[in-house]
């Protein structure tokens, strides 16, 4: 966990989640898929534009992917395969050009008119609740068909949902996790959209702009390796996920060039060593900054194309 950085830096940080957040979901009419591509591509825009005073700097870089990973279960009351989540976020802690400590956080994006709020789908709470083993289905490209099993403790910290409210929306008040100078009551961090544990119930409830600070600070999440120890878990999972988006943008990068704003400024991290190349690199530089968040559709899928998942990568860069 990040200990050593300055108040005033940690003020900067929440500053910029918070107006990321507020251009994502200017729009609340918009649907789910648009509303993931605006923060995707909101979010390492504001953070790349902050510049802290120590030694701790921040980089981030996203791409969007509508055509994400689904999975199948037969614990599954309905016979249909669900998403695996809309959102994956990644963070690396690097020191001295070393990578010490990755982390992730999956998300399910969902817009409510209520809190507390059921998911509408039971395939989608039985996943994130129990995570019973689960194959990859279509648009999963070389996972199709490959079958996994998490069973590991803090899953609930690791998956969650990411609920969207609309305006007017009663909220409850969610534990005070931020560094305003404001009385609790009047956070900016305190209202606004939430993340939540799949209970049912869901609750647990945390403003979204206080899990991502917690998040790069290394204290939400959860922990995964690169070279996995175990060839069904978590690692593994998340692993396939940055793998078969990897994939997946190559290809559309060679079919569009740089002319597509599927990414945003992506600058995914290259270790210091060869043997520990990180799969995200597969991404190339070239987007144009001014493109803005692509216009897509709510059930646009692109043919031919492997399924990723977007993805948001945060590397933390402290060199005290």
């Amino acid at each position: 966990m990040l200990n050593n950085i300055a108040l005033d830096d940690l003020l900067g940080l929440q500053q910029a989640i918070i107006t990321a957040l507020s251009r994502s979901f200017a729009d609340i009419s918009q649907h789910e898929p648009q509303l993931v591509a605006n923060l995707v591509w909101e979010l390492p825009n504001s953070v790349n534009n902050l510049f802290l005073s120590g030694p701790t700097q921040i980089r981030a870089g996203g791409v969007f992917v509508h055509s994400r990973p689904l999975v199948k279960s037969a614990s599954f009351k309905v016979d249909k395969s669900v998403e695996i989540g809309d959102l994956l976020l990644i963070r690396s802690l690097t020191r001295q050009g070393h990578t010490i400590e990755r982390r992730a956080l999956l998300l399910q994006a969902k817009k409510v008119t209520q809190i507390p709020a059921n998911p509408d789908n039971p395939n989608q709470m039985n996943l994130y609740r129990h995570w019973p083993r689960f194959r990859y289905e279509r648009c999963s490209g070389s996972l199709n068909g490959r079958s996994r099993k998490i069973s590991e403790p803090d899953m609930y910290d690791a998956a969650k949902y990411l609920l969207i409210t609309k305006e007017g929306v009663k909220r409850p008040i969610v534990p005070w996790s931020c560094i305003c100078d404001y009385h609790p009551l009047h956070c900016p961090c305190t209202f606004g959209h939430l993340t939540a544990q799949p209970t049912s119930p869901l609750g647990r409830f945390r403003s979204i702009a206080a899990e991502l600070i917690e998040f790069l600070l290394g204290n939400a999440g959860k922990v995964f390796s690169t070279s996995p120890s175990n060839k069904s878990g978590w690692d593994q999972v998340i692993n396939d996920l940055i793998n078969v988006t990897s994939s997946s943008c190559s290809v559309y990068m060679e079919r569009a060039g740089g002319s597509s704003a599927r990414g945003n400024a992506v600058r995914f991290m290259t270790c210091s060593k060869p043997s520990e190349t990180y799969a995200l690199t597969a991404f190339r530089e070239g987007f144009d900054q001014d493109e803005g968040p692509p216009r897509v559709g709510e059930t646009w899928v692109e043919e031919g194309m492997n399924g990723g998942i977007s993805i948001i990568d945060f590397t933390i860069a402290n060199d005290e």
